[in-house]
């Protein structure tokens, strides 16, 4: 398979994933207000900001992994302060392919030590 075939069934798979995901945390999501912009914000920053720290990594996968997984927790850590009544997700758009990349990252890096 194309190296552009993997990227499209790798991002395809994944967003899916994602999507999933984000519904079955929406689904248990509570009533009332968000967690205090003070917790929320730190997080999404978090998120955003994966990628690259993960690309300054991305020649250890090992390291590209624990981001990875780190990044995925924090997210989900993010999603639990949303409440059901916040019906517009715009943050989404950028949460999503942060994600991507760092998976990409964690995904097509070689194994071993940098060198």
């Amino acid at each position: 398979m194309s190296l552009t075939a993997q990227k499209i069934v790798f991002c395809v798979v994944l967003t899916v994933l994602l999507w999933m995901a984000t519904m079955v945390l929406q689904a248990s999501a509570s009533r009332g207000p968000d967690r205090h912009p003070g917790i929320q914000v730190p997080l999404i920053v978090l998120v955003l900001a994966t990628p690259f720290i993960a690309a300054r990594w991305r020649r250890r996968k090992a390291v590209a992994a624990s981001l990875l997984a780190a990044q995925i927790g924090v997210w989900i850590a993010y999603e639990t302060g949303i409440s059901i009544d916040t019906n517009i997700r715009s943050d989404l758009m950028l949460i999503y392919p942060a994600i991507l990349v760092t998976a990409w990252f964690a995904y097509r890096t070689p194994g071993g030590h940098a060198r």
